[in-house]
């Protein structure tokens, strides 16, 4: 990216050439021609960095408590000074506006995100919680009327509401994916896309034909107890029978190798009754041992519930997350393109504050530039 700002020269001699062939040019619109291409260098460097090391990876944890918040209404006081016509204050106008909090619910969670919910899940939770709802006054700035309280209820039973939330990280491996090893995936191959997990209380981590041999709820409560623990987002992805194992290779070149936390499980054929085909583990971590331990696990198991414990039982031991700051040695290049638009932008902008700069009315006979001509001699002579 070192490219962005060797450009930035380029302003900084046009604005020498100008400033000592023009008597319309003064030395700070030369300087602030150059602070201008500075700028613009930044920001494209900006962007092109953010825009192709930029991701997301999904943490998981469970909801601790819920709160009600009830409508109240907040007074404000205004002022302004009253003047007369020579500008003398006379007196002083107070008038009020009044602000509705309406009713919400809150749902928080233990990795320290929360969201807005609905009023039913709201008393959903309170009652798999204990249903122990407090009353708790807090201060409300500027209050006039409503309830000065809110109304939490705490998880007092262990019931366990997973959640999964967003966490932004630099993917440098995905800006980089041929450093890898990560070759095109065929055309149709039968591949799935990255789940979104767009729903704070359900996940889409089963695909396939893992959406049918396990239960959701209980996998996002395996990936709520090994969120906090372990850092891990685990992922299982069934394929039908008789798919080729290479298809998993498929799969980790579609994902560029997977998040910075996932763990994907693959497998072909199977059901809750029976064993799969093959089952192939990927993910960034430390060691090989959980993933190849995970494989010989599951094979000779069938798909369904009974494989969570002896799952967590396993990542537990022998899991540890990437420690990503490894890849801090890829270089990031940006595309080709991405130069030409720098330098596209970059001459627009000069040659439009240029010819802003040549006739603004400021000169090296300027008044101001005189003025400032004397005050610089003044000083340097003390």
């Amino acid at each position: 990216m070192w490219l962005f700002y060797v450009l930035t020269l380029l302003p900084l001699a046009v604005g020498a050439v100008l400033w000592f062939a023009k008597s319309e040019v003064v030395w700070w619109e030369w300087l602030a021609s150059f602070l201008a291409a500075l700028l613009i260098s930044v920001i494209f460097h900006a962007l092109a960095f953010n825009g192709m090391t930029g991701d997301v990876e999904t943490w998981s944890g469970e909801v601790t408590h819920v709160i009600r918040y009830p409508r109240w209404v907040e007074k404000t006081r205004h002022e302004e000074d009253i003047t007369n016509e020579k500008g003398e204050k006379t007196g002083t106008r107070v008038w009020y506006t009044y602000t509705t909090h309406p009713e919400h619910w809150k749902a928080y969670s233990n990795i320290d995100t929360e969201r807005e919910i609905e009023k039913s899940t709201y008393l959903d939770l309170c009652y798999k919680f204990g249903n122990n709802i407090q009353k708790k006054w807090v201060h409300k700035n500027d209050f006039d009327s409503g309830d000065h309280h809110i109304y939490p209820c705490y998880n007092e039973t262990g019931y366990c509401q997973p959640i999964n939330d967003f966490m932004s990280f630099t993917n440098r491996v995905k800006a980089a994916p041929t450093l890898f090893s990560f070759p095109p995936v065929p055309q149709g191959a039968p591949v799935f896309e990255y789940p979104k997990n767009d729903n704070w209380f359900s996940s889409d981590r089963l695909l396939g034909s893992a959406s049918q041999n396990i239960d959701l709820l209980e996998w996002d409560r395996l990936n709520a107890r090994l969120g906090g623990a372990k850092k891990v987002n685990l992922i299982m992805v069934g394929f039908p029978s008789g798919t080729a194992q290479m298809t998993a290779e498929h799969q980790k070149s579609k994902w560029i190798g997977g998040k910075k936390n996932d763990l994907v499980i693959c497998y072909a054929g199977g059901d809750r009754t029976k064993n799969p085909e093959w089952v192939t583990v990927f993910g960034w971590s430390e060691e090989e041992i959980c993933k190849e331990n995970l494989e010989s696990l599951i094979l000779y198991k069938p798909i369904n519930n009974n494989l969570i414990p002896l799952i967590e039982k396993e990542v537990r031991a022998n899991y540890k997350i990437k420690d990503w700051k490894k890849f801090d040695y890829i270089t990031i290049e940006p595309p080709t393109w991405s130069y030409w638009v720098f330098f596209i932008v970059l001459i627009g902008t000069q040659i439009g504050y240029w010819i802003w700069a040549c006739n603004n009315g400021e000169g090296k006979g300027s008044p101001l530039f005189c003025a400032f001509q004397r005050q610089y001699r003044r000083f340097s002579y003390r």
